[in-house]
């Protein structure tokens, strides 16, 4: 996504959000400085394959595409909401095969229970659901093949039918997901301080991420909400951040 920085610094990775993109990072990496950032692509985002339908599996699945292209840590890892939770879980599986993990730079994501407490949903599930939230509803018993390729005439904001799929199971993923237990890594939370009205996300729960790592968890409140967290009039607060670390004023 961005090169240029110093040859000494060690990247950063950037996790695709719950539609499976790297769109809504472009205002903040644009105001990084000194970092050769990276991003990783979803499995089925730019093919045929099927996508994975868990965090656990995305994880693994970015892990082996990271020590591809950098075998060795340390590593820095961002995510923002859901991806936020996939770089948690890839925080686990670096911790797991001996590796260091510098950086895991959580923005605005939910801290997810340690207990089996989740709503369990499947791709058909999903897909009627977000129908609904945009006022349309599918007849019953319709092949899932076919329900995508009619969603695709109802939500013109998605460009491909990969596309939508991957954004599908990443709901299913999300809905289905539980951390099993808490890593050791340091966490860095930057979390919005309101609400959108429009949207139901709600607040991070800053303290929920604290439980989560048996090192320590820095939470910073950063102006906005979940959705403009990271746009044109707000990424420069968590750039602001990300830059003091890179200048090793935030450790």
């Amino acid at each position: 996504m961005k090169e240029g920085g110093r040859s000494d610094e060690i990247p950063l990775f950037l996790i695709p959000t719950g539609g499976g993109n790297l769109i809504n990072y472009y205002e903040l990496v644009s105001q990084l400085e000194g970092l050769n950032i990276y991003g990783f692509v979803p499995k089925g985002y730019e093919n045929d394959e099927e996508p994975l339908y868990t965090v656990q599996e995305l994880a693994q699945y970015y892990y082996g595409v990271l020590t591809q292209f950098n075998p060795i840590g340390p590593y820095r890892l961002l995510g923002w909401s859901f991806g936020g939770n996939v770089a948690f879980e890839m925080a686990r599986i670096i911790e797991d095969a001996g590796q260091q993990l510098e950086w895991l730079i959580i923005l605005d994501a939910p801290a997810r229970s340690h207990e089996r407490d989740v709503r369990a949903i499947n791709k058909m599930e999903a897909l009627a659901e977000l129908a609904r939230n945009n006022g349309y509803e599918f007849k019953r018993n319709t092949d899932y093949e076919d329900q995508l390729k009619e969603a695709m005439n109802q939500f013109p904001g998605e460009n491909t039918l990969r596309h939508l799929k991957v954004r599908l199971a990443n709901e299913v993923a999300f809905d289905n997901y539980y951390s099993a237990k808490p890593i050791q890594s340091d966490i860095h939370l930057l979390y919005a301080t309101a609400q959108d009205e429009r949207s139901p996300v709600p607040l991070t729960d800053a303290q929920a991420w604290h439980a989560k790592t048996t090192g320590t968890c820095t939470s910073t409140p950063i102006p906005g909400h979940h959705e403009n967290l990271i746009d044109y009039n707000h990424a420069v607060n968590v750039a602001q951040y990300v830059n003091r670390m890179v200048k090793g004023w935030i450790r």
